[in-house]
């Protein structure tokens, strides 16, 4: 019977990354695309069993890893953020010194599936935040004519009637009948427009030459 350590491993079973059911069936595995899946398991495979926390990985090792440009790259770790996978530890800094002679360090990441154990162990049980992770609502679409604003129709006061029949409001209708026309083809008004030839009101016989109307409708009426 092998033996095993205080996390259940077996202390004679070699490396190996283990991608549980129940983490393949979350909301936030099946939404990744092929290049979030595959970087998930590049971060478990730097995961020693001690150094969670302190998980060593660059945005140069991450595009070797992958076999693509920074583009997708970057895109897989926003990802894996945002589902809650990883978090970020420590920024790399060209300036932090290794024990290997110098040079740059990388970023250091925590996978929130395991307790941390950097920079001590944590007696906490692993947070797991990926489980919480639920794709946003797609937005709902607007009709076509939502945001116009409404003419105005249907009560209005004016609608239906414009300027014709009896006016709502009591507004009296303008006259539309055609005007007359003499033989020179000179339009001249309609008789109830003059105020001394409207109708209802005759007029004068003239008696003598010199007494005459002195409106032009007249005028003409009389062959003047």
């Amino acid at each position: 019977m092998s033996k095993h350590d205080n996390r259940g491993r077996s202390a004679r079973e070699p490396r190996h990354v283990r991608l549980y059911h129940w983490v393949l069936e979350s909301a936030a595995y099946q939404s990744l695309d092929s290049y979030g899946r595959a970087l998930l398991v590049e971060f478990k495979k730097r995961y020693t069993g001690n150094n969670n926390g302190d998980i060593g990985f660059s945005g140069s090792e991450m595009e070797r890893a992958l076999g693509c440009s920074n583009g997708p790259a970057d895109r897989a770790l926003r990802d894996l953020i945002d589902r809650g996978f990883v978090k970020l530890s420590q920024k790399g800094s060209f300036s932090w010194k290794r024990a290997q002679g110098g040079g740059s360090r990388a970023s250091t990441w925590t996978l929130t599936e395991y307790p941390i154990d950097w920079p001590e162990r944590s007696a906490m049980p692993a947070t797991k935040d990926f489980m919480r992770w639920r794709p946003k609502p797609a937005p709902t679409k607007k009709s076509r004519g939502e945001n116009i604003t409404p003419m105005g129709v249907g009560d209005h006061p004016i609608n239906g009637g414009m300027g014709v029949g009896d006016h709502p409001n009591g507004v009296t209708r303008s006259p539309h009948e055609a005007q007359n026309r003499d033989a020179d083809g000179v339009r001249i008004s309609p008789p109830y427009s003059i105020p001394d030839t409207a109708p209802g009101i005759e007029m004068p016989t003239p008696s003598e030459e010199t007494d005459l109307p002195m409106n032009s409708y007249a005028r003409a009426k009389g062959g003047y």
